[in-house]
């Protein structure tokens, strides 16, 4: 069992249904792939584009179609490179706003997450406090019945809170 299984056995129940329920929260990057792709189609299309335009140039300016063949490669070469290291640029910082939006996300959906626990535990509290300030008033009562254990109120409140006759002592 790893140190993270661990601690998720200890957590109380109500917690487990709300991560259960939520799923895991574990950041995962989004995937480069797609960026990839548009990069390999920049790389291709800045080369063909550029070996297109130089060697109609060439052409038109008198040159033989070889020479003018050559320097369209030239050029494909060179843009091919550029487009590259342009493409690299431009999509790792898109890459990055990607990331840091997930990022963002995350950190949402985890405050998100402890908010609803955190309401979990306030309503509890209340119920606890509603449940003392009941048990004063039956405390001041003639003869100090204790209620009935089916008529505990954090029995509807709290998901697995077992109601007691006699609390347990605190002097033991």
């Amino acid at each position: 069992m790893s140190a993270q299984h661990v601690d998720y056995q200890e957590l109380p129940d109500h917690v487990r249904r709300i991560i259960a329920r939520d799923g895991e929260i574990e950041f995962t990057p989004p995937s480069f792939e797609r960026w990839l792709g548009r990069l390999q189609m920049l790389r291709t299309l800045s080369a063909m584009g550029a070996f297109m335009i130089v060697w109609l140039a060439s052409y038109t300016s008198g040159m033989s179609w070889d020479a003018a063949t050559v320097r369209g490669i030239i050029a494909a070469i060179v843009f091919h490179f550029f487009a590259w290291a342009a493409g690299l640029f431009i999509f790792g910082e898109l890459y990055d706003a990607e990331v840091k939006t997930a990022r963002r996300e995350l950190e949402e959906k985890e405050r998100e997450r402890a908010r609803r626990i955190e309401a979990y535990y306030r309503e509890r509290l209340r119920a606890q406090d509603a449940v003392g300030r009941e048990g004063d008033a039956v405390e001041s009562i003639p003869g100090g019945s204790v209620p009935a254990l089916g008529s505990d109120p954090l029995t509807q409140v709290v998901p697995g809170y077992t109601a007691y006759s006699d609390p347990p002592s605190l002097a033991a």
